[in-house]
């Protein structure tokens, strides 16, 4: 854990503090184990930080996060080509969260504004 910490640079103490006050992280027994229990922390953060409660309040915005979702798949897909990584489930998750970007974009461009 202090390794993969150091490797944030500023918010290395912020980094160890919530690595060591989540029960799953503490008990990992190699660096797939940490990387995945990583992995689900910042999924259960991204779903506690949607645009689900801006949906009434602010459509714009939620309009345009839906449009930005795929952002992210592209970056991952990069990074991996980069590294010559090839992981058949993390481009298949890719292609699905792309195809719900589009799904969700024009479905939210629906939505009255509240103004």
């Amino acid at each position: 854990m202090i390794q993969i910490c150091h490797t944030t640079a500023t918010e290395r103490a912020k980094c160890m503090d919530m690595m060591r006050s989540n029960p799953k992280m503490l008990s990992v027994k190699n660096i797939v184990q940490l990387s995945q229990a990583i992995l689900e922390l910042g999924m259960n953060k991204d779903k506690e930080g949607t645009a689900l409660g801006e949906i009434k309040e602010d459509p714009m915005t939620v309009n345009y996060g839906a449009k930005v979702a795929s952002d992210g798949p592209d970056t991952c897909d990069k990074g991996m080509a980069n590294e010559k990584i090839v992981n058949p489930a993390i481009t298949e998750l890719s292609k699905e969260i792309r195809l719900l970007s589009g799904i969700a974009f024009p479905a939210t461009n629906f939505i009255p504004n509240k103004n």
